[in-house]
C-alpha cells in the first residue's frame, strides 16, 4: 500500500508554530495523550509494500474541492499533471526531493499504544501542488532551459575527465610495455588473487536511484468526517540535521497534552541507543486559506490500486530540546561586578583567590565598638578552615584504600579480611581462562610426595644465589656469555621466585599437597598467579622503564599478547599517566600488597618465614620486605638464624602471621611530625637566623 501526505508550509519565510519549542521533557502538567489512526489507514498501513507520497498543496487553494476526485498523470518524461479538479483553479504540479529523509508518517506502537514509531514502508514521492500565477510556464520553461545547461556542462566535464584518465592509463600501459615490467593486476592474478574489485555490498541497495514509473494516473478521494472515526494522521517533520541511516526504526516519540491547553500537544521523542538525547515536535499552526503557506495532508494507497486515500495531518517540527539560560540584567551590574563574575567562571585559582580577597576587603566594615560585619567574615574563614583539616584515621583510610587490596574492617577472623581483595587481585573467571597458567612441569611437582617437594625446594634454595639482571629484553648472547650456575637459577617447575618457592615449602611442611590431576591444575594457576606477581615485584619497575602498555605486561608474566587478565593487572597495577591513554606507569608498592596478600592465603595458617634471600631475589630496598608485611596487617618477628657448621652468618628471618585487618600505626605518622620538629630545631641551634 502506498501512503501519501499532503504537506503545507510557509512559502518564503519559516513556519509558524502554536508555542515556543519546549525546554525540556513533560512537565507535571502534561498527561500523555493516546493517538488513534482512522480505519483505513489501520487496515493498509501493515499490508505488503505500504509506500509513502508526500504532498504540499497551497493553503490558497480549498484542497477539499480542489482535489475531490481529482486525477494525478505521472510519467518518467512528462511533468506531473493535476486532471479533472474541481472548479477553475490553475494549479502547478511540482516533484520534489528529500535527500535528508525529513518527513516521517507515524503510527502507534504495537507493543505501547501511548509511542508513535515511524511507520513502515518507505517515501515513495514528495508533490508540491500550489496556486500558480499567470506566468508560471514562461518561468518554469526558464528553469528548466537553465538545468540543461548546467547538466550538459557536467556531462562534458565527466567526458573530459575520462578521456584524460584513458590518455594516462595508455600512457602507462606503453611504458610498461616498453620496459617490460609486468602489471601489478598480472601478478596478483599469477599468484591467485582476484582481482575484480567491482560491485558493492548489501549495503549499497539504499543508494541505487530509484527506476523511473510508467505513466500511471492516482485518483484522490478524501476521507468523510464518518470514516475517521476520531482518528488523527500524526507527521513529523525532521529539521535537526539529515538522519542518520537506521535512524528511523531506532526513533519513538510520546505525545503530550497539557492540561491548562496553554502549550498545545507536542511530541517528545529519543533514539532507543541515545536515550539521553531527547527530541521535541512542536505542532504548526494552520494556516488555511491566510496569507501564503501550505496545508498538510496523509493519504494511503493499497498495493496495485490507484486510489488514494487521504485526510489533514498533524504536522509536528521536530527539534533537538534546547535549554534556555537565564539571562543577567547586564545593565543593572556593574563593570566590578561583570568582571568579578567573569573572573569567577573562568579565571585561574590565583585569580579566583585575589577576587574574593579585595571583595572581602571592600566588604569590611570597622567600627569602634564592634567589628560588625568583619567578626562574621573573621568566623566564615575559620569554619572554612576548620572543614579542610583532615583527621589522622581519614587520611590513612584514603591511602590504604588506594595500595591495599580490598578489604574488611570488621571481619573477625582472618581469612575473611581479604576475600574480596582476593577476587581482585585475579577475578576467578579470567583466571578459569587462562590456560597458560596450567604448566604441565608444576602440575606433576604439585602431585608428588610431601617430602619430596620439601627435598626439591631445600636443595634449590641452598644454591648460590645471583643478583637480577639489570637489563631485559632481548640481548645478544655468545659462547663466552655463559655464567656458571645461570642455568640452576630459574627455578623449580616454573616458579623463579624464591617468594613463591618459599609458599611451596611451607605448604610442603604442614603436609598440604594436590589429590588428584583437577586439584593440581586449580593448584596450579594460584602458585602461576602468585609468581607472575613475583616477577612484576621483581622487573616491573625496569621492563620497558616502568611505563609500558598491557601487551609488556603479558610480556613480563609470561602470558599471551592479548591475555585479558594481564590487561586486568595493567589497568589495576599501572597507574594512569598525564596525556597517555594507553600507556601507564608501574605502581611496585601496590604489586607488592598484592602478592604478600595473595602469597599468605596460599598457606594453612596465613604465615610465612622469609628469610633476607627472598627480599634480595624480589630487588627490594632493606627493609622494604618488612614494612610491606606490616602494612598489610600481619604482625612480624625478626629473629637471626643459627650459625651453619661453616661458621657463617645465615641472616635474618622474617616470621609473618595475618591476624586481622590492618590498623592505624599512630606511632609511624607521629614520628613523622617529631622527625620534622626536631630538623627545625637542628638548623636553628647552629648559629643560624634561628640561634640565640
Amino acid at each position: 500500500c502506498v501512503c501519501v501526505c499532503v504537506c503545507v508550509c510557509e512559502r518564503g519565510r519559516n513556519p509558524r508554530f502554536e508555542s515556543a519549542m519546549a525546554d525540556g521533557g513533560p512537565s507535571n502538567g502534561d498527561v500523555v495523550e493516546l493517538v488513534k489512526l482512522p480505519p483505513v489507514f489501520t487496515e493498509l498501513i501493515n499490508a505488503e509494500g505500504t509506500q509513502w507520497t508526500i504532498l504540499k498543496v497551497d493553503s490558497q487553494l480549498n484542497w477539499e474541492k480542489v482535489l475531490n476526485k481529482a486525477h494525478l498523470k505521472l510519467g518518467p518524461d512528462a511533468e506531473p499533471e493535476l486532471q479533472k479538479i474541481s472548479g477553475e483553479a490553475n494549479v502547478a504540479v511540482k516533484v520534489l526531493e528529500d535527500s535528508w529523509h525529513q518527513y516521517l508518517p507515524l503510527q502507534p506502537s504495537a507493543n505501547d499504544a501511548g509511542k508513535l514509531v515511524v511507520a513502515k514502508g518507505k517515501i515513495r514521492r514528495i508533490i508540491q501542488i500550489s496556486k500558480a500565477a499567470e506566468n508560471f510556464k514562461d518561468i518554469e520553461a526558464h528553469v528548466r532551459e537553465a538545468e540543461e545547461t548546467v547538466a550538459a556542462n557536467e556531462r562534458r566535464r565527466k567526458e573530459a575527465t575520462a578521456r584524460q584518465n584513458a590518455t594516462l592509463l595508455d600512457q602507462r600501459r606503453k611504458a610498461l610495455d616498453r620496459f617490460k615490467v609486468p602489471a601489478l593486476s598480472d601478478a596478483l592474478r599469477a599468484v591467485g588473487f582476484s582481482t575484480d574489485f567491482s560491485g558493492g555490498g548489501e549495503d549499497d541497495a539504499d543508494d541505487v536511484a530509484p527506476q523511473a514509473e510508467d505513466d500511471i494516473i492516482l485518483h484522490f478521494r478524501p476521507l468523510s468526517a464518518a470514516e475517521l472515526e476520531g482518528g488523527r494522521l500524526p507527521l513529523a517533520f525532521w529539521g535537526t540535521a539529515p538522519l542518520p541511516k537506521g535512524g528511523a526504526s531506532q526513533l519513538a516519540f510520546t505525545c503530550h497534552k497539557d492540561r491548562q491547553k496553554t502549550k498545545g500537544m507536542r511530541l517528545v521523542g529519543k533514539f532507543k541507543n541515545a536515550k539521553f538525547q531527547d527530541f521535541v515536535g512542536t505542532r504548526t499552526k494552520a494556516s488555511k486559506g491566510k496569507g501564503s503557506g501550505f496545508t498538510h495532508l496523509l493519504g494511503i494507497q493499497a498495493h496495485g490500486s490507484k486510489r488514494i486515500f487521504f485526510q489533514e495531518a498533524e504536522v509536528y517540527h521536530v527539534d533537538m530540546r534546547k535549554q534556555e539560560h537565564e539571562k543577567v540584567a547586564e545593565s543593572k551590574l556593574s563593570y566590578g561586578q561583570i568582571r568579578g563574575k567573569l573572573v569567577e567562571d573562568w579565571g585561574t585559582a590565583k585569580k579566583q583567590r585575589m577576587a574574593k580577597q579585595i571583595a572581602a576587603r571592600k566588604s569590611r566594615e570597622i567600627k569602634v565598638a564592634e567589628f560588625g560585619s568583619y567578626s562574621q567574615e573573621l568566623a566564615q574563614r575559620a569554619e572554612e578552615l576548620k572543614a579542610k583539616v583532615v583527621s589522622l584515621e581519614d587520611r590513612d583510610a584514603e591511602l590504604k584504600a588506594k595500595i591495599l587490596p580490598p578489604f574488611d574492617v570488621n571481619a573477625t577472623k582472618p581469612a575473611g579480611v581479604y576475600r574480596e581483595g582476593l577476587a581482585r587481585i585475579t577475578p576467578p573467571e579470567l583466571m578459569l581462562k587462562e590456560h597458560a597458567l596450567v604448566k604441565p612441569e608444576l602440575v606433576e611437582f604439585l602431585q608428588k610426595d610431601c617430602r619430596a617437594q620439601i627435598n626439591a625446594i631445600v636443595q634449590h634454595l641452598a644454591k648460590p644465589q645471583y643478583a637480577p639482571k639489570k637489563t631485559f629484553g632481548p640481548k645478544k648472547t655468545s659462547k663466552h656469555d655463559h655464567n656458571e650456575g645461570e642455568d640452576d637459577n630459574q627455578g623449580i617447575a616454573g616458579c623463579e621466585s624464591r617468594f613463591t618457592l618459599t609458599v611451596l615449602l611451607t605448604r610442603a611442611r604442614a603436609e598440604m599437597r594436590a589429590r588428584g590431576e583437577e586439584d593440581a591444575k586449580k593448584l596450579a594457576k594460584q602458585v602461576s598467579v602468585l609468581n607472575a606477581l613475583a616477577m612484576m615485584v621483581t622487573k616491573g619497575a625496569k621492563h620497558k622503564g616502568g611505563k609500558c602498555l598491557s601487551q609488556a605486561v603479558a610480556d613480563l608474566t609470561g602470558l599471551p599478547a592479548e591475555s585479558p587478565l594481564a590487561a586486568h593487572w595493567h589497568m589495576e597495577y599501572y597507574d594512569e599517566m598525564v596525556g597517555r591513554r594507553k600507556v601507564r606507569c608501574f605502581n611496585g608498592r601496590k604489586v607488592l600488597c598484592a602478592m604478600l596478600v595473595w602469597g599468605l592465603h596460599l598457606t594453612p595458617s596465613l604465615s610465612l618465614e622469609l628469610k633476607d634471600s627472598v627480599a634480595r631475589d624480589l630487588a627490594l630496598e632493606p627493609g622494604q620486605l618488612k614494612k610491606g608485611i606490616e602494612y598489610v596487617g600481619c604482625t612480624v618477628t625478626e629473629d637471626r638464624m643459627p650459625v651453619d657448621i661453616a661458621g657463617n652468618d645465615l641472616g635474618k628471618v622474617l616470621k609473618a602471621k595475618l591476624e586481622g585487618p590492618p590498623r592505624l600505626n599512630r606511632e609511624h605518622y607521629e614520628g613523622k611530625g617529631k622527625g620534622r620538629g626536631n630538623k627545625r630545631e637542628g638548623r636553628g641551634g647552629r648559629g643560624g637566623r634561628g640561634g640565640k
